[in-house]
């Protein structure tokens, strides 16, 4: 059935114009009440067509990321609700309940006996202020004791259906939030939807506080809060604490969007804002929006060179390759012939203390203890070229170093070239590609630990 984009306001339009004439039959060949029945009965047909199966972009209050819902409506009035969001515990739920369309200043959708997926949101009880992420107010104080729970709809206007009959725009009777419901092949398995959505925020990293967004003009921004799918987001050249923005959003499977459009300043305070409405999933992982602004995640140049975080890299030899994973082999083989009781455990990129200043370092680990570190001056070439230079050393490298030339040579062939770093994951780049420049045959890899 093809249905024509049409909203509520045009049957409160047709109410309004029948209502003030003197000879209906003259305007309109049916009643008001007939044409309000019509629409119902039209859009009713489009929620259980084509299996009535549909996702929904739901949003409670502005102090909340948005849930997705997966929605069965049947003929018989009855709709199976999906879910696993967190207030029911993040697990997959289904629960059968009633739907029905009504009229009230136009068609509109009534869920209309108590679903716990579904009404849990539309429900006054007070909100438990220990539970995880509990959404706070404006002024940052827990929502409790305030009679409103989490605020959201239950009943929803319909707005408008789009020419082909996918999408369903609906707006919140008393909050007036646009609520999408985009139509799903009947077929779709809906565990494996709603687990892939649940997925689609997870994408950014725990070891990494922000993202970088970068628009059509080139100016950068810095995102936060993507996990939690309340946003905030600044200038990266302006002031973070006067120009910070915050806005929710939801996960989607194809991406993300906002609640109302997000406008963020630029550093140019005179500066027409970056007005943010939705992005989606690239091949490469990271986000993009119509508008041609790209969220990524941080540079690897920024993570690696980071002396400030809690974590370190340690180097994979099975991923080496060339001339460095033959001084990784040599070590291995040196450490041997040395100590033969005992072997190469790790090889490990850090920040250590030397001269009385937090120093970048390798270090070399043998049968779990540190056996030598050098210390290095890491010298930046461009935004994802680098290069090492060996500052010193610690004793136990000097010991060391008598014992097998094996040492030394590995961390000179280390600081024999320049390196271009790059991640395999563009969003969460917990391990990091090191590729001679001008010779990818030529490379190792670090990964977070």
């Amino acid at each position: 059935m093809k249905v024509k984009k049409s909203t509520y306001l045009a049957a409160l339009a047709a109410l309004t114009l029948t209502a003030c004439s003197n000879d209906n039959n003259e305007i309109f060949d049916q009643s008001a009440a007939e044409r309000l029945e019509q629409y119902k009965k039209e859009y009713a047909e489009v929620l259980t067509s084509d299996g009535g199966l549909w996702s929904m972009e739901y949003f409670s209050n502005p102090d909340e990321p948005g849930y997705v819902f997966v929605m069965k409506f049947n003929k018989n009035g009855s709709v199976e609700i999906s879910a696993n969001h967190k207030w029911i515990g993040g697990t997959f739920k289904q629960e059968t309940s009633l739907w029905k369309m009504i009229a009230d200043n136009g068609p509109v959708l009534s869920f209309n006996s108590y679903n716990n997926l579904f009404h849990v949101f539309s429900d006054p009880d007070n909100i438990d202020p220990s539970f995880p992420d509990a959404p706070k107010n404006d002024y940052g104080d827990d929502i409790i004791e305030t009679g409103y729970g989490h605020e959201g709809d239950y009943e929803f206007q319909v707005m408008e259906v789009s020419d082909d009959a996918k999408t369903v725009r609906l707006l919140g009777k008393k909050r007036m939030y646009n609520i999408y419901l985009h139509r799903l092949d009947e077929a779709t398995d809906v565990e494996n939807f709603l687990t892939r959505t649940a997925m689609a925020s997870d994408i950014t990293s725990p070891y990494f506080d922000y993202l970088n967004v970068v628009d059509v003009d080139g100016e950068s921004f810095i995102m936060r809060g993507m996990d939690k799918g309340i946003i905030s987001m600044f200038p990266k050249l302006g002031d973070e604490v006067s120009q910070t923005k915050t806005s929710n959003c939801i996960f989607t499977v194809d991406g993300l969007r906002f609640m109302n459009d997000f406008s963020v300043p630029r550093a140019d305070v005179d500066a027409e804002p970056i007005v943010l409405k939705s992005f989606k999933f690239q091949e490469d992982g990271s986000l993009l929006s119509p508008e041609g602004v790209k969220i990524v995640g941080p540079y690897a140049g920024d993570v690696f060179f980071n002396r400030t975080l809690d974590y370190y890299w340690t180097l994979d030899p099975d991923a080496s390759k060339g001339k460095i994973a033959d001084a990784i082999m040599n070590l291995e083989q040196g450490i041997k012939a040395a100590y033969p009781s005992r072997g190469l455990d790790e090889i490990y990129f850090a920040n250590e203390v030397y001269n009385g200043s937090l120093t970048p370092c390798i270090g070399i680990k043998i049968s779990g203890a540190k056996a030598a570190v050098f210390y290095m001056d890491y010298v930046s070439e461009s935004e994802d070229g680098m290069k090492f230079n060996i500052a010193g050393a610690n004793s136990q490298a000097n010991t060391f170093a008598k014992k097998t030339t094996a040492l030394n040579d590995f961390a000179e062939e280390l600081a024999k070239y320049s390196y271009i770093l790059s991640s395999d994951n563009i969003m969460a780049p917990e391990s990091l590609n090191f590729n001679v420049k001008d010779d990818t045959a030529n490379s190792f890899k670090v990964r977070i630990k």
